[in-house]
């Protein structure tokens, strides 16, 4: 059994694929790495990816993946592909986590398909279709408008009329929230803090305005841990506010975590004990990810 590591040429995630790597050396679990760009930092065709993993790949290894947003696009048609050969419990993130990712109109779907508490949202093409939503959900302007990917809050605002760029998703304000909860759930672990909001602003992500509170509210935890077990996610992020009512609801999710933020928290909850609060210090997500995934883990 080995450990198949992807490589690619994009920004931060060098920083996880190295991490990873260092986690394997420790705990002596042989890796290789499998690299998706060519010689001139571009992605390689599906056909010449799966060709070459396919030469490397045993049964019962692992595939170990973390890529940023300008590589998803590329990865689509070939990571069925590579949950079809390894399967999709040898491999990190899993095909239902990745499929979510960056796509903010199957979130949106799931959250109302399953009932999770989240605000009233639609995916609109015009002003009609607008006016129509905001009538039969009884709303009123501002709304939040949304493209359907984006991170960090980068394609997230308020609008006071119909007057926008469409289409877009809509989605019910709930206001008076000066902060988010972030939720991270590995395997069965739940690891939490919170985000202020921008100054003179509403958005939380991507304000670097963060705080890691001793204590958690557990409901949050356990509709985070709820919505991976419905849906089989070997890792998930969640963005928590308060509804009008004051009830915690979901606005957003991603497989994906801020590995500084994720890497301060100074405690982790195990949801299968109870969500027994553990000290945490200095164990990364990465860790937690491949002791989730890979037999044998047991140190950084």
């Amino acid at each position: 059994m080995k450990v198949l590591l992807y490589r690619d040429s994009v920004g931060a995630c060098k920083l996880w694929q190295n991490h990873f790597a260092e986690i394997l050396d420790h705990n002596g679990i042989e890796y290789r790495w499998v690299k998706f760009d060519n010689m001139f930092k571009r992605p390689k065709s599906p056909e010449k990816f799966m060709r070459e993993l396919r030469k490397v790949y045993e049964p019962g290894d692992y595939f170990v993946c973390r890529f940023n947003r300008e590589r998803h696009e590329a990865l689509i048609p070939v990571y069925k592909q590579i949950s079809d050969l390894v399967g999709d419990d040898h491999m990190f993130p899993n095909y239902n986590s990745f499929w979510y990712y960056d796509d903010k109109v199957k979130q949106m779907e799931t959250y109302q398909k399953n009932g999770y508490n989240c605000p009233a949202q639609a995916w609109v093409k015009d002003a009609e279709e607008l006016n129509g939503f905001m009538k039969k959900e009884g709303l009123s302007f501002p709304l939040v408008r949304k493209d359907p990917g984006g991170a960090a809050s980068t394609c997230v605002s308020l609008i006071e009329s119909e007057n926008t760029e469409y289409p877009c998703l809509v989605q019910d304000f709930w206001s008076n929230n000066d902060s988010d909860l972030k939720v991270n759930i590995i395997g069965p672990y739940a690891m939490t803090y919170k985000r202020y909001v921008r100054e003179n602003d509403f958005r939380a992500s991507g304000s670097g305005k963060d705080e890691y509170p001793e204590d958690v509210p557990r409901e949050v935890m356990e509709l985070a841990y709820q919505i991976s077990k419905d849906h089989g996610f070997d890792c998930m992020g969640y963005d928590f506010i308060k509804d009008h009512n004051g009830d915690w609801g979901v606005i957003e999710m991603s497989y994906t975590t801020t590995n500084e933020y994720v890497h301060q928290t100074q405690y982790y909850y195990d949801c299968e004990d109870d969500y027994r609060k553990m000290n945490k210090e200095g164990l990364l997500a990465e860790y937690f990810i491949l002791k989730n995934l890979v037999p044998g883990i047991e140190r950084q």
